[in-house]
């Protein structure tokens, strides 16, 4: 009922003096500190820290703290940790978000375990753009997006939702006007990264979260597939022609497939685009893809909400396995309309699709 620290790293004795409430003790802990005492014995996993403000003892919760998360044990400050605190001192929401420092596999799965259990929020935030580490945040469930601090400086945010918006592909549904459409247009794989990127940065705008050194991440991982926490970065392209029309971009872990944005430039090229995707992960093997936050159009196509331990679970036997491949050769164009009404994973052994869309006669076989 007072501050809660999460912590990890060597047990130990941490002090805890008036200018260091809200200052995250890199120490594996599970201490109450009685009124005017500085220091603390921990133990465990989890620490809730009473701390006393004012003469006599008197308590109250310090709600100016930050609420950190971290890994590592502390002796002195490190350079990436000072720098970290600069930039939660100039933006003042991140103060009262919990920091998640870079943190090895075992201690990551622990701190993911203590904000679902303890953390009625959603977003963390980092200052740590590694490529290895942005992997092991999506492996552990966490979907990565970032924001701007200052005119060059860009905070990691590590969103871990109450609730995430999912399908399990046995309830998906595809209207008959979207079938009807799909036959004019070609959808591919893996074809082009900068151009889907772009295409979102440019449909979404200020709103848009690929800040340069998220984008730098994951195109590593694009490009160096799969990474150490068994993450493979993929993009889903929608081609009218030679044209881009819609895109969105994401990532596999084990039989789990999660969207982290998309675009779309004309009507029902959008709605193409993920019915082919979700026959596409179908057929492929995949048994679940991670939408996200829930909006109309997600529980329309058949998806769900899953409270964040059930997601949790599902990703954490997700992660013990290589991501499945996803079925027909790189950048190779495929008529959406047989796409979505492929039934076997034979079906994409052959080209099923021209590179150019057909004429519009045909668009209401």
């Amino acid at each position: 009922d007072k501050l809660l620290f999460l912590v990890e790293g060597a047990a130990g004795r941490c002090r805890l003096g008036p200018e260091r409430r809200g200052v995250m003790f890199l120490i594996t802990a599970a201490a109450t500190v009685s009124p005017g005492e500085s220091e603390a014995k921990t133990s465990g996993a989890v620490i809730h820290v009473r701390v006393s403000r004012g003469g006599g003892g008197e308590e109250e919760e310090d709600k100016s703290s930050s609420f950190w998360v971290a890994s590592g044990c502390r002796r002195r400050e490190s350079s990436a940790e000072s720098s970290s605190r600069r930039i939660a001192r100039s933006c003042p929401w991140l103060e009262g978000v919990p920091f998640i420092d870079r943190c090895d596999e075992a201690s990551l799965e622990r701190v993911a375990a203590a904000i679902a259990a303890r953390y009625s929020g959603e977003f963390c935030w980092a200052s740590c753009f590694d490529a290895e580490f942005v992997a092991s945040l999506m492996s552990h469930g966490f979907l990565t997006m970032a924001q701007r601090v200052g005119r060059e400086t860009y905070a990691l945010l590590p969103k871990l939702h109450r609730y995430r918006c999912a399908l399990r592909f046995e309830d998906r549904h595809t209207p008959r006007s979207v079938r009807r459409k799909a036959r004019r247009f070609a959808v591919s794989r893996d074809r082009d990264f900068a151009a889907v990127v772009g295409g979102i940065a440019r449909q979404h705008g200020d709103e848009c979260w690929l800040y340069p050194p998220l984008v730098a991440a994951l195109a590593r991982l694009f490009e160096a597939q799969p990474s150490s926490s068994n993450v493979r970065v993929h993009t889903f392209e929608c081609w009218r022609g030679d044209d881009l029309v819609a895109g969105e971009l994401g990532y596999a872990c084990g039989d789990v497939y999660t969207s982290l944005s998309g675009f779309s430039t004309l009507p029902s090229a959008g709605s193409v685009q993920c019915a082919a995707t979700a026959n596409w992960l179908r057929v492929s093997g995949y048994a679940l893809w991670d939408l996200g936050m829930e909006l109309p159009y997600k529980l329309a196509m058949g998806a769900t909400n899953m409270p964040r331990a059930d997601f949790l679970a599902v990703v954490k036997q997700a992660r013990l396995r290589p991501p499945l491949p996803i079925l027909a050769a790189d950048a190779a164009l495929l008529n959406a309309r047989d796409v979505i009404d492929a039934d076997r994973p034979s079906l994409f052994a052959r080209d099923l699709a021209s590179p150019t869309a057909p004429p519009d006669a045909a668009l209401d076989r």
